[in-house]
């Protein structure tokens, strides 16, 4: 079930710029620009890795706790994301 999570994040990860330009752009069109959203438009790397990783936390923090074939493939990890939220 872990592999399964992490194909889906590294997906999310390598996004073509032009995609994640055009969702963004359609997703705010009527929001003011700001700098986080010009570079998330722009796929920032530090900016996805950042996304990533909080989808990452919030399924351990979340999802995994209810569901059962999940908080047994994440047994072993889903500790790790707590603690940095602390």
């Amino acid at each position: 079930m872990s592999h399964v999570r992490e194909e889906g994040l590294d997906a999310i990860r390598s996004t073509p710029v032009k995609r994640v330009r055009a969702e963004v752009s359609t997703a705010y069109a009527d929001v003011t620009v700001s700098t986080a959203r010009r570079r998330f438009a722009a796929a920032d790397p530090q900016v996805l890795d950042t996304l990533v990783t909080a989808m990452r936390s919030y399924f351990h923090q979340v999802l995994a706790p209810d569901c059962r074939p999940c908080s047994a493939s994440t047994a072993g990890s889903s500790a790790r994301p707590r603690a940095a939220m602390r």
